[in-house]
């Protein structure tokens, strides 16, 4: 049977009920009382909840007594195991706090995921930009609007051209491919 707040609230379970006819107390607080130990099997959180609230909502709550900027707050962690059985941790996600001043309070959620061997974070969430970094690449199927861009473009490939609108500077382009004549004369293609 399923324990509910609603089956709690109104009395059906009790915890002479479930010390009497299911467990001890002890080993009811050992199973729930996540300060430490392991839970074994999946587990199902889940709201019965008919309205609009948020639900089934879980805290990872960092309780330090002295919090400071870069404190991890919490993790997420996915384990497997290599080709050998040895258990390996593939990917995480980890909460972070950038700034702990009171009233600009920021956090950070970071990924890393196993990269031949080794775990690296790959992406970085903060109050001001997604960023991708230590070498990751982002793959659009689809199409990216953007409402600036930054950098030399350099490593930016397959663009059509007949679709690129704004100012080229000519003292960008090195090798000097695209012409003032060939801008002139439309005669720019993506090459």
């Amino acid at each position: 049977d399923t324990i509910t707040t609603a089956k709690v609230a109104d009395g059906q379970i009790t915890a002479a009920k479930v010390a009497a006819d299911v467990a001890t107390q002890a080993e009811i607080d050992a199973k729930l009382n996540l300060s430490g130990g392991t839970l074994t099997g999946d587990i199902n959180i889940t709201s019965t909840d008919d309205t609009s609230s948020a639900g089934p909502i879980m805290c990872l709550y960092r309780n330090s007594a002295s919090p400071d900027d870069g404190d991890y707050l919490g993790q997420i962690k996915f384990q497997g195991e290599s080709d050998t059985g040895v258990t390996r941790l593939f990917a995480k996600i980890t909460a972070k706090t950038s700034d702990v001043s009171n009233g600009t309070e920021d956090g950070l959620i970071e990924t890393a995921v196993k990269v031949n061997g080794s775990n690296v974070i790959v992406s970085r969430q903060t109050g001001s930009a997604l960023k991708l970094i230590n070498g990751v690449n982002l793959e659009v199927d689809g199409s990216v609007t953007a409402t600036g861009y930054t950098g030399s473009g350099a490593n930016l490939t397959s663009l059509p051209a007949a679709q690129l609108t704004g100012t080229i500077s000519i003292a960008r382009i090195a090798d000097d491919a695209i012409t003032t004549a060939k801008l002139a004369d439309d005669a720019v293609n993506s090459e």
